[in-house]
Formats: C-alpha cells, sequence, structure tokens
C-alpha cells in the first residue's frame, strides 16, 4: 500500500447503544446478533433490541458484548466487532488506526478507539 489516502476529520465520537439503532437495521443487517432462541418471535426480538427487561432469559443480556458498539458512517450502520486489527509497522499508513474494514481489495473504513473504548473516530481508506 505505497499510496494510500485516508480521509477523516479525526473528531471523537460516542459509540450508539442498541436501543439506539432502528429495529429495522438490527433485524436485516445484525441479525447474526439476535439470540437464536427469538428470532421467529417478533415481539421479543423488538424488546430485545430496544434492550426492555422481560421474563423471558433471552432478554437479560443488554449488558452483553452486543449492547453497545454501534455507530453510523456515512448513512450505513456499523458494529465495532467488525472490524479486525491488524499489526502494522510504526510507519504504515494504517499505524494510527486500531482496526480495518474492508469493502474491497483498495478500499474500507477504519476505526481508532480511546483508552477506554468508550469513543470512537472512523476513516476511509483508499490505494
Amino acid at each position: 500500500m505505497s499510496n494510500v489516502t485516508i480521509r477523516t476529520n479525526r473528531n471523537w465520537h460516542e459509540f450508539k447503544c442498541r436501543a439506539e439503532v432502528p429495529v429495522k437495521i438490527l433485524t436485516d443487517q445484525f441479525d447474526w446478533m439476535i439470540p437464536e432462541s427469538i428470532r421467529d418471535k417478533p415481539e421479543l426480538v423488538k424488546k430485545w433490541c430496544r434492550g426492555i427487561d422481560g421474563p423471558e432469559p433471552e432478554l437479560e443480556d443488554n449488558t452483553g458484548d452486543y449492547w453497545d458498539g454501534f455507530f453510523c458512517y456515512r448513512g450505513y450502520w456499523e458494529h465495532a466487532s467488525e472490524y479486525i486489527r491488524i499489526p502494522t509497522p510504526a510507519d504504515h499508513p494504517f499505524a494510527y488506526w486500531d482496526g480495518v474494514k474492508n469493502d474491497s481489495m483498495s478500499t474500507g473504513t477504519l476505526i481508532k478507539l480511546d483508552k477506554d473504548g468508550e469513543r470512537y473516530q472512523v476513516a476511509s481508506f483508499c490505494s
């Protein structure tokens, strides 16, 4: 990657929780996060998406792995778990960034997490 263009404003943003993501986006794009035991129960799925506790044990994960970590970049919802960490030498264009998600062989998105993992910076790249 000798000629890489990275576009970012380096602003820090707060991650969104699952309850802030539209239910349609969660059920269409992030259906793999929904517990298998409730996937065929639309009312429970809606409750799960909104983080509503209930007597159903499947709904008790609102502090789990997929409660937060969501963000919308360029109109498309993403989750931090979709990014892979790659070791890069200090002189590599991606050295500042913590994770990468490729859209194609030469384009994608980069993410930088703050030290607590509560905020992020995002960038797009192409080569």
